[in-house]
């Protein structure tokens, strides 16, 4: 369904420039229409020339446009990619006075997201590999918001243990790592998807490292939080 959401747009975009160039050719060949002639400072004349040359301008202007909304189709997954990674930054710099808390936490909860985020950071990492921008923005925007969530769900359970300051210490350790581990792959994922081909094999390996480092931190952290 996504594939075909994409094609859809990217037809969309494509007729959208030759609707655009079709138009400025029109308005060119009226221009050079306009101009044939020429009789001098004739004031109908001037009007019709001067209307010709708006015509172009307006269809070049068109053009432009049409064609960087399709450069901006084709770059949002990137573009979502990092401003993903700088709303986790965000998170991470309020952790843990400034988190709000989510009244509903569970253990159990904190447990279930860490599972989603292991498999939100596979689709970044496989949509990456395949520039499929719509599954880049998914996954990104998953990690963004699952992070998030559990950030909020560890202070709200911190205050429904307030006297075992040894479990918040092992679950802020736990979540603090997840949380920079998913910083580090967006921030890596957001390069390695504007990579040239020379650049992008060391930054597949370093994604997929942290990546391994996230699943292992995730794995471990329902042991963290008992």
């Amino acid at each position: 369904m996504l594939s075909f959401s994409r094609g859809n747009q990217e037809q969309a975009s494509q007729q959208e420039i030759l609707n655009a160039g079709k138009a400025t050719c029109i308005a060119a060949q009226g221009l050079v229409f306009a101009s044939k002639g020429s009789r001098g400072k004739d004031p109908a004349y001037l009007k019709s020339l001067a209307k010709a040359a708006e015509g172009v301008s307006d269809s070049l202007g068109q053009l432009v446009r049409a064609s960087q909304h399709a450069l901006d189709e084709l770059a949002k997954g990137t573009k979502d990619v990092e401003a993903a990674k700088g709303k986790v930054s965000e998170s991470i710099a309020k952790f843990p006075k400034a988190t709000e808390p989510n009244k509903d936490a569970t253990p159990k909860r904190v447990v279930e997201n860490a599972k989603n985020i292991i498999a939100a950071s596979a689709g970044l990492s496989s949509a990456i590999a395949t520039n499929n921008q719509d599954e880049m923005s998914r996954a990104a925007n998953a990690l963004t918001e699952l992070t998030s969530t559990m950030l909020k769900d560890t202070v709200a359970i911190h205050e429904q243990l307030p006297q075992k300051p040894a479990v918040h210490e092992k679950m802020n350790n736990a979540v603090m790592a997840t949380a920079k581990q998913v910083e580090e792959l967006l921030a890596c994922g957001a390069k390695l998807a504007v990579a040239d081909e020379a650049a992008k094999q060391p930054l597949k390996v370093q994604m997929d490292k942290i990546s391994a480092a996230l699943a292992m931190t995730l794995h471990n952290i329902g042991d963290n939080i008992h």
